[in-house]
This record gives C-alpha cells, structure tokens and sequence, in this order.
C-alpha cells in the first residue's frame, strides 16, 4: 500500500412458525441462503410468485398485512420482510436477505434487527415485534432514528420499558458526525450531478435547523457534507462558498476543502492492505468521473485491511454491480465499492 501523508495542492478542475412472503405467497429458507453477504440484490427484482422454485412451507393467513404502497420501486411493495425477522425470531436463523429482497426494503428491516438485537438480545416481546413492525409499516419510507422512535413508541404504548440506548456523549464533533450519518441510513434518494434540493436546503437561512428532508434527492459527497456540516466540521459558508462559485470549480473546490489537513493515498488493490483509516475520516475513491466519483464516511475502522472498513455510503450500486440500498444512504464495506486500479484517498476533516 502506498500511504503518503502530504499537504493538500490545489486541483485544477418456532417451528409452528410460518414462512410467507410480501406478495402472501409461502416460502422457507433454503440451506443455499446460508451465508449470503450482507448486500443487496438488484435494484428492480421482482418478487417470484409463491411456489415457484421454492419449497413451500406453511401457511397463516392470521398474520396482519404487511404491505404499503408502492414509493420508490413501483413493481415491489414497500414493506417490513417479515420472514426474514421471523427466521431470527422463532428460530434463530442468522439474518439475511432474500434472493429477491427490493434492496430498500431490506435495509429498513435490516436496521429493525439491528435495533431489536441491540436493545434486546434475547427476542423482543411478541406484542411489541408486530407493533413495530406495523408502525414502520406506514410509513412511506425508514430511516434508523424512524425505527429507533417507532420501537420506544411502542414500548410506551404497551407500558412496557423504554430501552433506547444513550447517546454516546458527543465529546468530538467527530462523535456527532459518525452517529449522525448513521441515524440517516436509508435516507435520501441519489443521482449523479449537483442537485437542488441540496442547494434550496443550502440556501435557507438556518440550513442547520431544518435537516435535509428524508426523500430529498441528492449526490453521494452532499449526504456526507450535511452530516459533516451538522457535526461542525464544515462550514455552511464553505459549503455556500463552493457552490455559489463557478460550476467548473465546484469538485475542485470540494475536493480541497475535504482535503485541506492532508490526504493519504491508496493505489487499489494495495498489498498489504494495512491502513490508517480512522472512524470519521473522508474517502474519495477516484474514478472515470475524477477524485470525486464516490465519496464516502468510515464509521468503523479495520487497520489490517481496508477492503473490511464499513462506511457510510450514497449509491445506486457496488463496484460489483450489486444494489447497495436502491440508491439510499446505506452501511456497506469499503471494498464492496472499489474496483482494480481505483485511487483511493482518504482525510480527517
């Protein structure tokens, strides 16, 4: 791995337990799910009808609808998967996706499990897992501060224990950033390009009070540099200052900002892959579209090898051609988005 630490130049331009599906149909896990990496299928798969090349197991038509409409992908239901918490729940099944999960979907029930394991390890009561489940399920869309307020507001509404985790004390605005990207998985929607919803949230007269809406439309490096912006590590004026200033020096002006305390560098794929990435720190991954083809958040380190460095990230898909949350703030690894030859940089803002 070449790692060089300089100063930034300035760029140029149970077993009664049923299985069933959303679309009602039945289903069982099959051994061949084992072990599924925790990504994402296809954005645009379409949900297989019941029976069909899987074996069938049994059926509960007593269990409430979990559908909603349709939000962001119209030929899938919008919707909690079930069978997926109900494997870990009755049977404890590790979690994994369906082989034709809508990517958004699985994320939201992946952030429910998460939720669920954290605050409880055994299982949760009965009561609450179908109350939350419903809860969320009204909504149009989820991100984990909505999954996190949905599992207290059922625990009040049963009467039982509000065990929300404390907040970490936020004793660096490092701390702030890291738990505010994370609260957002599976906010926004992406597209490549500058987008006006971030330029109208820039252009309010308190941006900072009025966080980006959930569905808001926006580019990879714009949901990192709200959170940042959030957390007090970048300025609205800077943020105004890049993008008030001439469209074709707005990646290079970012680019320097992002950069300014030193950057260092990654030349994929590097042998050994020992790095020096710290929770928080900014990565640029460059690509056919320059240094800022994909900017991302680590959230959680791995010194002995930077492919395993989990990151928050705004895409559509994977280096890999895999779906990372249907083009929603996901958590995925570093290498899942990097491809031979990539450049990759990284700093602490």
């Amino acid at each position: 791995m070449k790692t060089v630490r300089t100063k930034t130049v300035a760029l140029h331009s149970a077993s009664s337990r049923p299985f069933f599906r959303k679309n009602g149909g039945e289903t069982s896990p099959s051994a061949a799910e084992q072990g599924v990496k925790p990504f994402f299928s296809p954005a645009g798969t379409t949900v297989q009808p019941a029976g069909k090349n899987e074996p069938k197991g049994q059926n509960d038509a007593g269990r409430p609808a979990l559908k909603r409409s349709s939000v962001t992908m119209p030929m899938i239901q919008r919707a909690i998967l079930r069978p997926e918490l109900d494997n870990w729940f009755y049977d404890d099944v590790p979690f994994r996706p369906s082989q034709n999960s809508d990517p958004r979907n699985f994320q939201e029930t992946r952030m429910l499990y998460e939720e669920f394991q954290l605050r409880y390890p055994g299982k949760p009561p009965n009561a609450l897992y179908t109350a939350v489940i419903n809860n969320l399920n009204a909504n149009a869309v989820n991100n984990r501060l909505m999954v996190r307020q949905a599992v207290t507001q059922e625990e009040m509404a049963l009467g039982l224990q509000n065990t929300a985790p404390v907040p970490p004390v936020p004793a660096t605005n490092t701390v702030v950033f890291i738990e505010h990207l994370k609260m957002r998985q599976g906010s926004y929607n992406w597209a490549g390009g500058t987008n006006i919803d971030f330029r109208n949230w820039l252009a309010q007269v308190n941006p900072l009070a009025n966080p980006l809406a959930i569905g808001a439309t926006i580019n990879c490096w714009e949901a990192i540099l709200a959170s940042a912006a959030h957390a007090g590590l970048i300025s609205i004026a800077d943020l105004r200052n890049a993008y008030n200033g001439p469209a074709n020096q707005l990646e290079a002006t970012l680019f320097n900002r992002l950069t300014q305390n030193g950057v260092t560098v990654i030349n994929h794929p590097a042998i050994p892959p020992a790095n020096n990435i710290q929770a928080g720190d900014i990565i640029l991954i460059e690509g056919a579209h320059g240094p800022l083809s994909h900017v991302v958040a680590a959230i959680a380190p791995d010194v002995n090898d930077y492919n395993h460095v989990v990151v928050m990230s705004l895409w559509t898909a994977s280096a890999q051609g895999e779906a990372t949350a249907g083009g929603s703030l996901a958590k995925t690894a570093l290498g899942e988005l990097l491809l031979h030859g990539n450049t990759v940089r990284y700093s602490t803002l």
